[in-house]
């Protein structure tokens, strides 16, 4: 019998439809605040009007996992008989990973016969959402904890993420490019591709005059990289930019035959990418050395 639960955060984005079948997977709140006000549900805030605000020009802030709220949670669950899977938002971009481990560690002391793993998915968004459907799946399949988790670590380096933002001034609030880059790259309308490497940090893979040269070479990375034996589909998220998002998507179906899911991108890691921000997950042999 497999009594383990599927945990993860709300940067993890995968289709409504998805959540709605899957009620079961524990999402942790990452909150965060627009104009002072904090949010700690993704539904009293819709996209649109969210992402509008950022378009405005306007910053929000993100917060990490609640650790006392949380533990609770984990308490009742380990003591239901129940042990957790947890996969969460890269450690190379968020310290919630790192600093959730001494609440898990007096659980695991508190619960000596249950077992809690805290799986860093260096990855967020679709890609995160890739790991945890594979873990449900897992799961479904019969696959017990040790079985399951020895999985989804096998695969978290074959999980890519690439993205484009539109906006580059919420790369250089966030530290990833410099103020002079974002006036350059706004001024001659270069867009950097960036992508996410091993250690879950975000580089710069290529840059692009223009959205539709930028999205162009997603196109042909996901193309030459993609490994449907791994995963056989692929996740599209966007803020606010359904068009693009279901432009590259349909490009990829009718070249690779890969299925692909849609998602709106969670406003916490659009935060720090903005209006109009276009990522794509998918799996390839690994992630490659260049950066």
């Amino acid at each position: 019998m497999n009594n383990f639960i599927i945990s993860t955060d709300t940067s993890c984005d995968m289709p409504e439809e998805f959540w709605s079948s899957h009620e079961d997977i524990l999402r942790c709140i990452l909150p965060f605040s627009v104009k002072g006000v904090e949010y700690t549900d993704n539904d009293d805030l819709s996209y649109k009007d969210y992402y509008n605000f950022l378009a405005e020009g306007n910053l929000a802030k993100t917060s990490q996992i609640n650790q006392y709220e949380t533990g609770l949670i984990f308490d009742k669950i380990l003591s239901e008989g129940n042990d957790i899977i947890h996969i969460g938002l890269s450690g190379g971009v968020s310290s919630s990973h790192d600093n959730f481990r001494p609440t898990v560690q007096a659980l695991l002391e508190k619960y000596p016969d249950r077992k809690i793993e805290i799986i860093d998915s260096a990855s967020g968004s679709g890609g995160l959402g890739i790991l945890v459907n594979e873990c449900y799946k897992s799961r479904q399949d019969g696959k017990n904890f040790e079985k399951t988790t020895q999985y989804i670590h096998s695969i978290v380096q074959n999980i890519c993420s690439m993205f484009i933002v539109e906006d580059l001034n919420h790369l250089r609030n966030g530290g990833r490019i410099s103020r002079l880059e974002a006036s350059i790259g706004t001024l001659l309308g270069i867009r950097p591709i960036l992508k996410i490497n091993e250690l879950g940090e975000i580089f710069v893979a290529g840059k692009a005059r223009g959205f539709k040269k930028a999205s162009m070479f997603m196109y042909n990375t996901v193309v030459d990289e993609l490994n449907q034996k791994v995963c056989d589909y692929l996740v599209i998220t966007h803020g606010d930019a359904e068009e693009k998002a279901l432009d590259l998507g349909k490009k990829l179906e009718d070249s690779t035959g890969v299925k692909v899911l849609y998602s709106p991108l969670d406003k916490v890691i659009g935060a720090h990418t903005g209006n109009g921000t276009l990522a794509v997950f998918y799996a390839a042999n690994s992630r490659k050395q260049e950066h």
